[in-house]
């Protein structure tokens, strides 16, 4: 479910010329990104009938579940919190991020609460605390139950990890923010887990690296080093290729779901270019935010 932003520092060569011959900046590229452009490049895509499908066909145990990936998240966040997050995160994703936290949080009389759908460890709580001059929050990450078990040093009057959204929204009995990041593709029904989100009426919305589809929904496998999976992807070593489904969610149907009860305040690129996967255009790195009409 979680695939958070902090990022490491690849090289030109491993993702070569962008579409079109343009050329972005790669240093602050995420490596789980890197991992899925030089994926969609280097092989021809499988499409899967259904997430049940692509999950039987991954040969990595347990997915987002295993708990070797749960171990590997917990130790790169605790090593990340000890350092100034806005020079290790990507700095593409830094003040879109903060930015959401600063609307929800204004003008409250009370602790921001933000809902953080597959936050995994906490490590956007950690940017916002320290960017932010420690502010009141109420932060509830809902995560696998692999990582939920693994999180548990982390929690904090403020930082609390749940395995479901309803769970969550019950200790922060509001929502002010929701936010994620790289999480929503990785679920078995995107559509419903949106709806569902959504039921809980947060005031301010912030969605990033979705990987949405142009056109129809498209069921895949994902192929990752385990340990480009957290924040400090530099901090990880060698180690196993983790695999897990992945939809890329129609973009239509997105905005179909959110604009009934959202207006959308914008639609930002980080700048990755499309990739393509079966003549379909994937859009791997934008950023949605939206605001609550009624």
């Amino acid at each position: 479910m979680a695939q958070p932003e902090p990022i490491g520092d690849r090289g030109r060569d491993e993702l070569g010329e962008c579409r079109g011959g343009a050329q972005v900046n790669k240093k602050w590229i995420p490596p789980a990104v890197v991992d899925a452009v030089r994926t969609m490049r280097n092989r021809r895509v499988r499409i899967f009938p259904t997430y049940a499908d692509a999950q039987a066909a991954c040969s990595f145990a347990g997915g987002y579940q295993n708990p070797e990936l749960a171990r590997t998240v917990l130790k790169k966040t605790l090593l990340a919190r000890e350092l100034n997050l806005t020079e290790v995160m990507n700095r593409n994703v830094i003040p879109v991020a903060l930015l959401a936290v600063s609307l929800a949080a204004s003008r409250k009389s009370r602790p921001v609460r933000v809902l953080d759908f597959g936050g995994g460890m906490g490590v956007t709580y950690f940017l916002a605390q320290q960017a932010l001059g420690r502010f009141c929050c109420r932060w509830a990450i809902v995560e696998t139950s692999a990582m939920v078990d693994a999180a548990g040093q982390l929690e904090t009057d403020e930082l609390r990890f749940f395995t479901s959204s309803d769970q969550a929204v019950n200790w922060l009995e509001s929502v002010d923010l929701l936010h994620s990041f790289s999480a929503l593709p990785y679920v078995s029904d995107p559509a419903q887990s949106l709806r569902d989100l959504l039921s809980h009426k947060p005031e301010i919305m912030l969605w990033g690296r979705l990987y949405l589809s142009t056109a129809e929904s498209l069921v895949t496998i994902q192929r990752s080093d385990l340990s480009s999976n957290g924040p400090l992807a530099q901090a990880g070593s060698a180690s196993s290729v983790v695999e897990y489904p992945r939809t890329f969610f129609s973009e239509r149907e997105f905005l179909n779901i959110t604009l009934s009860d959202y207006r959308l305040i914008f639609r930002l690129p980080e700048g990755l270019p499309p990739m393509k996967v079966r003549g379909r255009e994937i859009l791997p790195d934008v950023h949605y935010l939206f605001k609550r009409s009624r």
